[in-house]
Order: structure tokens, then C-alpha cells, then sequence
């Protein structure tokens, strides 16, 4: 089992030996591993649940922030969250407004460009949501001549994107994934694309309105995204996964927000 902390410690203090041949121009040029020393500063959109949200309180809740809070418990950094569009929480990152980014942000080779991934944490699928007594939906191929809702930036969005050219269908896009389901009750869009996670939590929330139709158009994995070339705190973030699947703390938390 991996011990972040150490590991960690093992980081500062190889910084300290680095830093001792260097000039103090120098040794403030050098990146660390987080922009606040003992705290993780970390990017979120809480507009997708079950995985980040506020409740009634308007606190932060959901999959990803208890995750997030017990991976600073490993790491022995305070956890700070930054509330960011979710269309916008790239870019964000890559001008330094925080270290690194929870918010169900799924890897591919385009972002991998852009930031550097952990480990993969958590599989997801896009499926296609529909109103429960819609029955002109039962595959992708039935959106042809719909309007489809999808969150803004979200590969929910670029998936809907890829077969509204193929089968001729409008898109709306929406930076709250609520506003996507209201609007398809009160008729403004025909169906929404999004994660199953996601689709599962507002299936629940409103038993007999909604319904989940089809195959998954996708398959793919969620990964914590920090800056490229600061693989100190990627290894360190994929450290403290390692241990919170190991001593159970992920099941933990998986079974708080997904087993019902």
C-alpha cells in the first residue's frame, strides 16, 4: 500500500537537495506541487449530480467532493473547492486558479493534450433520457428531427454533437443539467444525452417521469486532472486512490451515492 504522505515528504525533500545547488531566482522559478503549501485547491462544477452539487444548505455534496475529501484526508492537504462552469473548468485550470479539477471529467485523447489524468476512478456511459410515456425514442437513431438536450463541454455534448450531423437532430446546450431535464418536461427538447450516473440520479429524484432508452452511445472512465508537468501531484492523487480502494473508503463512498 502506497503511504502519500511519505511520498509526499520524499517529494519535498528531494526539492530541498534540488533547490540547494540553485540560485533563490532560480529555486523560485521551480513549480511546486500545489500553489498553497498544506492545501489542495481543487476545481468542480456543481451542477451534475449525484457526483457534485449543493444541497438545500447550499453546500458542496455529492460522489466526486466526498471522494476529493477523503483523498486530502490521504494526502494530508486541506481541501479547497473552486466553483467553475463546467465548459470553462479546462481552461481555468490551465491558468493557475486552482491545482487540479473533480468534477466527473471523463479522459480522452484530446484532453490529454491539455492536462495530465490520473488513474482512472469511476466508468461511465452516455445514455439518451426520455419522458417515461415518449415511446417515438427507443434508440439513437429515433433523435432524427428532435431536439436534444446536452451540458455544455461535457462529452455528453460532443456525442450528441457526432450523431446530430449523421441523423440531422438540433442540439441545446445548457450549463445546468436540471434546466435540460425541466425543459424536456415542459416539451422544449425531446431528450437529453448524459451520464448514466447522472440520468439514474434524476430517474430517481422523479420516479415515472423520466426513463433511460437504448444502448449506451459511449464507454468510458472519469480521471482527476491536474496541469501538465506536474506529475508530483498526479502521483501523489493517484497514491491516495490507490489506498482509499484498498482500506474500503471508496466503497464507502460509492455505496453512499449510487446503491440505493
Amino acid at each position: 500500500m502506497f503511504d502519500v504522505k511519505k511520498l509526499i515528504l520524499l517529494g519535498l525533500v528531494v526539492s530541498l537537495v534540488a533547490f540547494s545547488g540553485c540560485t533563490e531566482d532560480q529555486a523560485s522559478n521551480e513549480s511546486s506541487m500545489t500553489m498553497t503549501e498544506g492545501i489542495l485547491v481543487v476545481g468542480t462544477d456543481p451542477t451534475f449530480p449525484p457526483f457534485e452539487e449543493k444541497n438545500t444548505d447550499g453546500e458542496l455534496v455529492g460522489f466526486d467532493i466526498d471522494l476529493m475529501k477523503a483523498l486530502g484526508e490521504k494526502m494530508g492537504l486541506e481541501i479547497q473547492f473552486v466553483e467553475q462552469p463546467f465548459d470553462g473548468i479546462i481552461p481555468a485550470l490551465k491558468a493557475e486558479k486552482f491545482d487540479c479539477i473533480v468534477s466527473a471529467v471523463t479522459i480522452t485523447d484530446d484532453r490529454a493534450k491539455e492536462v495530465a489524468f490520473t488513474n482512472s476512478y469511476f466508468d461511465a456511459a452516455q445514455v439518451i433520457a426520455v419522458l417515461v410515456d415518449d415511446d417515438s425514442v427507443q434508440s439513437v437513431d429515433n433523435l432524427a428531427g428532435k431536439v436534444v438536450a446536452a451540458q455544455l463541454g461535457t462529452t455528453g455534448e460532443y456525442e450528441a454533437q457526432h450523431y446530430a450531423e449523421e441523423l440531422g437532430f438540433e442540439i441545446k446546450s445548457y450549463e445546468v443539467m436540471a434546466d435540460a431535464f425541466i425543459d424536456m418536461e415542459n416539451g422544449r427538447v425531446n431528450a437529453v444525452v448524459t451520464d448514466d450516473g447522472v440520468a439514474q440520479r434524476f430517474l430517481d429524484t422523479k420516479p415515472g417521469v423520466y426513463k433511460v432508452v437504448g444502448e449506451p452511445m459511449t464507454s468510458e472512465s472519469y480521471g482527476l486532472a491536474a496541469n501538465l508537468g506536474n506529475q508530483e501531484l498526479i502521483d501523489a492523487l493517484n497514491a491516495a486512490l490507490a489506498e482509499v480502494k484498498e482500506d474500503g473508503t471508496y466503497d464507502e463512498i460509492y455505496a453512499k451515492w449510487f446503491d440505493n
